[in-house]
């Protein structure tokens, strides 16, 4: 009894289960099959609307458009000239028709072989739509914003840095008007704050202390600000040279030269030179025993030196010549027999003890060069 009542209860609940089941699975079905595909924009080609007329007629204004070549970089401010320009017109009339064939007659070159390859109606929207596919800055917004948080003066000069900062902020702006270009409330407000984050930028990323002054002033925009740059480097310039003029007059009333070599700094010389004539012996006599310097010193010509002896004259032969020419030129100085009041004491004793005798022989003037023998 008990096991047949809780068979029932089991069966109830599953059954309950199972219904609740499917009709979960009844309600997924159906929701499927409702779920459209995803809308695409299709933009068919303008045609003229009767009875719609445009209070401008004048095609001037479509006519001043520049034309445009495929260049990135000036791609954003064509495209802004060209809604400037085709917002002039009451679109279905037929001054706006003919101001979208002008405006598709403006893109040549590249931008035009690219339209034409992707077959493009000539309908306003659909030219944008496939310009900003091919021509417009790819890359996210955060990268854009890190690029210009991360400028800095540097060595740049003010206006150089004031350029960089204004460049990366025309990207951040043209990104937000293609991105949001159907909410215009959204894209003021996005450029809104791009710019003040492009002030701010300027001013912390100028070299002291004109970051300091200039932060202190709170100027209200970016070229307010550039003005205000401007005009404090123009005022330090000024008290710079001035600063140096004062300098320089005071040195000069002083009549001091200042000093404008580093404490390091060595000044090297090379040391005079000095010619010193070599020393000649001198025969050794009773009364000295040094050398003397040549008194009537006089350079000769160095080939004096280098001429070639004969070789028919032998060694011993040139010697006594030698000899002979040194005793003729440098006589013997006079004898005198007082040598003490010549040398000290300790000199006289080394000269007493050398052999008292001239070097050359008497005889060597009276023989001659064949009958000198040094051999004996």
């Amino acid at each position: 009894m008990e096991r047949n009542a809780v068979l029932s209860l089991v069966e109830s609940v599953v059954e309950t289960v199972k219904t609740e089941l499917d009709d979960k699975i009844k309600d997924l079905v159906r929701a499927f099959e409702n779920i459209s595909p995803p809308k695409v924009d299709s933009y068919p080609p303008v045609t003229i609307v009767p009875g719609v007329q445009s209070t401008h007629t004048d095609l001037n204004l479509i006519k001043s458009l520049p034309e445009f070549k495929g260049n990135i970089r000036e791609y954003p401010a064509w495209r802004t000239a060209a809604k400037f320009a085709i917002d002039f017109y009451v679109e279905g009339s037929e001054a706006y028709y003919v101001a979208i064939g002008i405006l598709r007659n403006k893109i040549t070159q590249t931008a035009n072989e690219n339209l034409s390859s992707f077959n493009t109606p000539l309908n306003f929207n659909a030219i944008i739509f496939r310009l900003d596919q091919l021509y417009a800055d790819k890359r996210p917004l955060y990268i854009l914003e890190n690029e210009l948080n991360t400028l800095r003066q540097g060595r740049l000069t003010i206006d150089e840095y004031y350029a960089a900062v204004d460049k990366q902020l025309t990207l951040i702006i043209n990104k937000n008007i293609m991105t949001n270009s159907g909410n215009e409330t959204l894209t003021s407000a996005f450029n809104e704050r791009a710019r003040e984050n492009a002030l701010r930028v300027f001013i912390s990323g100028l070299r002291r202390p004109l970051c300091d002054t200039l932060f202190s002033a709170s100027p209200p925009d970016l070229p307010s600000a550039l003005a205000i740059a401007q005009e404090l480097q123009h005022i330090r310039s000024r008290y710079e040279f001035a600063q140096t003029y004062a300098s320089a007059s005071r040195y000069s009333n002083n009549q001091t030269t200042p000093n404008t070599q580093p404490s390091n700094y060595i000044k090297y010389s090379q040391p005079t030179r000095t010619f010193q004539p070599k020393p000649i012996p001198m025969d050794v006599d009773y009364g000295s025993s040094h050398f003397k310097n040549q008194s009537n010193f006089q350079n000769k010509p160095a080939n004096q030196f280098d001429q070639q002896k004969p070789r028919n004259i032998s060694n011993q032969s040139q010697q006594v010549r030698y000899a002979t020419q040194v005793r003729n030129e440098h006589p013997k100085r006079a004898h005198t027999g007082n040598t003490s009041t010549q040398l000290p004491y300790n000199k006289i004793q080394r000269i007493n003890a050398m052999d008292n005798q001239s070097y050359y022989s008497e005889n060597f003037e009276s023989q001659s060069i064949e009958e000198v023998n040094f051999l004996e």
